[in-house]
């Protein structure tokens, strides 16, 4: 499968690059191809999402825990 992981952002930001480092790492052990993107410096919307399976959410705080 492909994924974007999503990671960083602002809030709760270091707890957000731990855990999406974990997942990472355990996605890729799976066989799975994984772009991260922290959100806090890169613009997801500038990523064409054709040939992606799944979003993964591994933000923390405000922005990712409330959806």
């Amino acid at each position: 499968m492909n994924i974007i992981l999503l990671s960083g952002g602002h809030d709760e930001r270091d707890i957000s690059l731990m855990s999406a480092k974990e997942v990472k790492s355990s996605l890729i052990r799976l066989g799975h191809n994984v772009t991260e993107i922290d959100i806090a410096e890169e613009d997801f919307c500038n990523y064409s999402l054709k040939n992606i399976d799944i979003i993964f959410n591994s933000l923390h705080g405000g922005v990712g825990e409330n959806g």
